[in-house]
């Protein structure tokens, strides 16, 4: 649910970008949304990630060799099966168990880095926070209706 702040920054987006204005003269509430869902190239972070998505990445061996406290942080912050990596700490936190300077630990913070991330939509991007390091926080998640872009224009 955009918040009304937000409508504003999508609304002043919609009505002065030159790629849509036909669309907007046309009152095609279909094609605005279309276009404000559209994927843009750049990334954020997601804000849940499952378990499983973690064993398809997982080096066991690497993993086996953490130290006790490691494993019992990791098994801790995925207690509930998942976790929201747009958290900082969430992220500060998987970096700091699979610390190291060698090649495996090194792979797995990059696939890790890799699956805390999402492609996002240019209505999504347009409302974030960032980018920081290149990624994006959400403060909106999802798909606009054609009922909302109706608002915007």
């Amino acid at each position: 649910m955009l918040t009304p702040a937000q409508k504003v920054i999508l609304r002043t987006m919609v009505m002065s970008d030159p790629t849509i204005t036909a669309i907007v003269a046309a009152a095609d509430d279909i094609a605005i949304a279309a276009w404000l869902n559209t994927p843009v190239v750049e990334k954020c972070w997601k804000t849940s990630m499952d378990i499983s998505e973690v064993h398809d990445i997982m080096d066991w061996t690497e993993f086996i060799g953490r130290s006790v406290g490691e494993k019992a942080a990791f098994t801790c912050m995925f207690v509930m099966g998942f976790v929201n990596p747009s958290r900082p700490n969430i992220r500060s936190g998987l970096n700091d168990i699979f610390s190291g300077t060698g090649a495996k630990p090194i792979a797995l913070r990059a696939a890790f880095l890799t699956i805390m991330q999402r492609p996002m939509t240019r209505a999504e991007k347009t409302v974030a926070t960032g980018p920081v390091n290149g990624t994006y926080t959400l403060t909106f998640e999802g798909e606009l209706s054609y009922a909302d872009a109706s608002e915007l224009r």
